[in-house]
């Protein structure tokens, strides 16, 4: 190999260190999907959202 393609310029750094953080993003709001479909089922209160969902979870 040249010397040249062994080192990585800051543009390329810079590009890898962003793609990551959109990865490791991506992949929280995943996990984290089911804490927000529950916060929106909820507006009224935890009793009102189980009384109008626990028979559908029965």
């Amino acid at each position: 190999m040249q010397r040249s393609q062994m080192v990585v310029s800051e543009g390329n750094l810079a590009m890898m260190r962003l793609g990551l953080l959109c990865l490791l993003l991506s992949l929280s709001a995943a996990v984290s999907a089911k804490t927000w479909y529950v916060g929106i089922l909820a507006p009224q209160g935890t009793e009102a959202a189980r009384a109008q969902w626990q028979p559908w979870l029965n």
